[in-house]
């Protein structure tokens, strides 16, 4: 079935309802892939689909509301991460592939696309390959942080990773950052020149823990931490807040933070639940792509969550 999930809070009373259009879907369901905006175009990344690694992408336009696929393909992999160098490119990095003759592999690949002509060019490799990474553009530069890493002999078994990782988009040449203050897969975003993590799993537990890097400093610091243990979710800044969506075990969790009184709250929103999707924000609307609600499954659907569903009815959380 192709279709639109549209997350509509509706002001009658504290009510909020949930619509569902079933007009336009991702044209491959799939989890574990990156999600970037560009302009009107949201880019779906690689992924899995429970029967392959996808090496495809494709745009969804806000606008127009219809998919396409890119004729260039990538290099399969899931659990990978990409990034706007709000510079007409995409960086993609990290990630899971099948190597012919050494298995299961953390891709070192930096591939490129082209926003405009989606021709892919080639990046300096990732100096320490990581699985469940997440990176974010700031100021020229993009930050790589956390994920996993495979250790052994062979290298067959996962390790949370703490490392930062930072490529300076001018010089094409990576440095070292300041590590986490602990190892984990985990989902970051940046707000006012900063960079926040919000939760994580560290291959023990989902934990709870919010941290905020300060690139100038080169220093990681402690926030409140998370009202409960979240991992495997999506977070996107809008204004002076930040929304999560979804959690590897309770799946259609939503919460928000409030920058300025530093609060964590409860939207009154429902969602379609799933853990391991992509969300953007492109203009007063986030949009939530794809996903999984089991690890056997893959999903393509695409739910879309007005800002304003955000402000209404939000409790907090002590």
């Amino acid at each position: 079935m192709r279709k639109v999930i549209i997350g509509l809070c509706i002001l009658l009373t504290t009510a909020c309802t949930s619509t569902s259009d079933t007009s336009v879907s991702l044209q491959k369901p799939r989890y574990g892939h990156a999600v970037v905006a560009a302009d009107s175009q949201i880019f779906v990344i690689d992924g899995y689909d429970r029967r392959k690694r996808l090496g495809s992408v494709e745009t969804f336009d806000v606008n127009s509301l219809q998919t396409q696929t890119l004729k260039a393909e990538l290099a399969p992999r899931r659990y990978v991460t990409a990034v706007n160098d709000n510079q007409g490119h995409i960086y993609v990095m990290g990630g899971v592939s099948q190597h012919k003759t050494q298995g299961e592999i953390c891709n070192p690949l930096v591939e490129i696309i082209n926003i405009k002509s989606g021709e892919i060019l080639y990046g300096p490799p990732m100096p320490t390959p990581r699985r469940g990474a997440s990176a974010v553009y700031l100021d020229g530069k993009i930050y790589v942080i956390g994920g996993s890493e495979l250790y052994g002999t062979p290298k067959s078994n996962y390790g949370a990773s703490n490392r930062v990782e930072i490529l300076d988009i001018q010089t094409q040449t990576w440095s070292k950052g300041a590590s986490m203050p602990t190892g984990l897969e985990t989902r970051a975003v940046v707000h006012d020149g900063q960079i926040y993590t919000i939760g994580g799993y560290n291959f023990v537990s989902a934990v709870p823990s919010f941290y905020r890097y300060d690139p100038a400093q080169n220093q990681w610091f402690d926030m409140p931490n998370l009202p409960t243990r979240l991992s495997a979710e999506s977070a996107v800044v809008v204004g002076n807040k930040l929304i999560t969506l979804g959690d590897y075990n309770d799946l259609d969790k939503v919460l928000s933070y409030d920058f300025a009184t530093q609060q964590w709250q409860q939207p009154d929103v429902s969602m379609q639940g799933s853990r391991h999707q992509g969300a953007v924000l492109v203009g007063d609307n986030i949009y939530l792509m794809g996903g999984t609600r089991s690890g056997r499954e893959s999903l393509n659907d695409i739910q879309i969550f007005p800002v304003s569903s955000f402000e209404q009815a939000e409790s907090a959380i002590d």
